[in-house]
């Protein structure tokens, strides 16, 4: 079914949206590295997604994903955030035709991002400009990477063996 309309959306070339979905919050240590990453993702049901990234490092990223983008080192698209005015952004995808599509000004971005709960992408698909929509149940909020991270020890904790008294915490996960 999602696919059907997904197919009848690029065919008419109406916005490629989802339901709302929530974010979700992940950090993670990168053992080759010995760099933390901190991933937050929204998704609709169409595999659209916005997602903000940030390493330890100091590397940042914020980019969409989930459709075939046309866009090649240097392009421009417009991201509306809830209901209001596009705001023109510069992107970079890896290839010319590209499931993911990296925003340049990884400020500004996050900072919309975090006040809205619609994200509207206009950009180029196939040769087509078309809009991709991801909504989501609340804004970005990056104080809850700090529950990710506990999360993350408690996880680590368990697939290490935690001690006795650290076990029902495992069994809660």
């Amino acid at each position: 079914m999602v696919l059907m309309a997904r197919a009848l959306s690029v065919l008419l070339a109406l916005p490629l949206c989802g339901f709302a979905a929530d974010w979700t919050y992940h950090v993670k240590k990168d053992p080759f590295d010995n760099v933390t990453i901190k991933t937050a993702r929204a998704v609709g049901p169409g595999r659209a997604s916005v997602a903000v990234e940030t390493h330890s490092n100091g590397f940042r990223m914020a980019y969409f994903s989930g459709a075939e983008f046309e866009c090649f080192v240097d392009c421009f698209v417009r991201v509306k955030f809830d209901d209001g005015e596009p705001v023109v952004f510069a992107a970079e995808a890896p290839r010319l035709i590209s499931s993911i599509l990296v925003i340049r000004d990884f400020d500004r971005f996050v900072e919309s991002v975090s006040k809205s709960k619609v994200v509207t992408l206009r950009a180029k698909f196939f040769r087509r400009t078309q809009d991709l929509v991801v909504e989501m149940d609340s804004p970005l909020d990056p104080s809850k990477f700090s529950e990710a991270e506990r999360l993350g020890v408690v996880r680590k904790q368990c697939e290490d063996g935690a001690a006795s008294e650290d076990y029902s915490a495992c069994m809660k996960r």
